[in-house]
């Protein structure tokens, strides 16, 4: 089974229904109206969901200080935990900043402060629609607001985002990248396949996310060539990851000039952010050790 086969998108109850429905809707606009078609793709590829978080997350938050941050005339929601060098925590695509709170008690002892914000668009900040540019351009507001920063910690469309921002300025000492993708065009026909979506529809959605990026968005890589500063990274991908293949994960891996990798199995593509081998082995690299 090819990767591309092998990926999915989590359905919560109701959702195939809409998902048919799109479907449909999107066979029909590329007929009668490709242009708008092209644009709601767009506007579909930059809406993050929002799911209500579990209870453990806002356990997480308790034991921290609230923080709100301004980015480009919008507010941010954050925490921050300890005291010491300032480690990040950010999340993916429809993710929130506590959704990687498995790994602050552990970074708290090892002497660390420990900041998670929800990325525009995402948890409790504000907005509707947000891109890799736009929350790349959040992660350089909060290391200014909190910075030097040692260490990211950063899963899925987070990592990416974290990768973008190395050629626009930012500069941790040490990433952790986990589940990232190594290009937007994969993500990008990842998402045509779960839509379905004709080539007139594709054509126009590439048009018009291409004026977010200033440029055709397939010819953005994630990957760790030419961004400008090379942290030491820790690439940690699971083998059965079915939203972002592990062969992603690995190409991102071998791109790397200092880079080092751990490959799980049977964790997919959230559960890897629990699981307590994987939280060590980040910490241990974040510390250096």
């Amino acid at each position: 089974m090819s990767d591309a086969q092998r990926v999915a998108i989590p359905m919560r109850p109701g959702e195939r229904r809409v998902l048919r429905v799109f479907r449909t809707g999107f066979r029909v606009l590329s007929i009668v109206a490709p242009e708008w078609g092209g644009r709601l793709a767009c506007r579909l590829f930059t809406t993050p969901r929002r799911y209500t978080p579990p209870v453990f997350e806002a356990e997480i938050k308790a034991e921290g200080e609230a923080l709100v941050l301004d980015h480009a005339g919008a507010t941010l929601h954050g925490h921050r935990w300890g005291e010491g060098p300032t480690v990040l925590l950010i999340h993916g695509w429809e993710g929130r900043g506590a959704q990687l709170g498995h790994f602050v008690r552990p970074l708290v002892v090892a002497g660390y402060t420990v900041v998670a914000y929800d990325g525009p668009a995402h948890g409790k900040s504000d907005g509707k629609r947000t891109d890799g540019h736009h929350f790349a351009t959040s992660l350089m507001t909060i290391a200014a607001a909190h910075g030097p920063v040692h260490g990211v910690v950063a899963h899925s469309f987070g990592g990416a985002a974290s990768q973008y921002a190395l050629s626009l300025g930012f500069r941790p000492e040490r990433l952790v990248l986990i589940g990232v993708p190594d290009r937007l065009s994969n993500v990008l026909h990842r998402f045509r396949a779960i839509l379905r979506l004709p080539e007139s529809i594709y054509s126009g959605a590439l048009k018009h996310l291409g004026r977010r990026f200033e440029g055709d968005p397939r010819s953005v890589s994630f990957l760790g060539y030419d961004k400008g500063h090379h942290p030491p990274t820790l690439v940690i991908h699971d083998k059965g990851d079915r939203e972002v293949p592990y062969s992603e994960g690995y190409a991102l891996y071998e791109s790397l000039r200092y880079g080092e990798h751990m490959a799980t199995e049977g964790l997919g593509h959230r559960r890897i952010l629990k699981d307590s081998a994987v939280v060590r082995t980040a910490v241990e690299f974040i510390t250096g050790g």
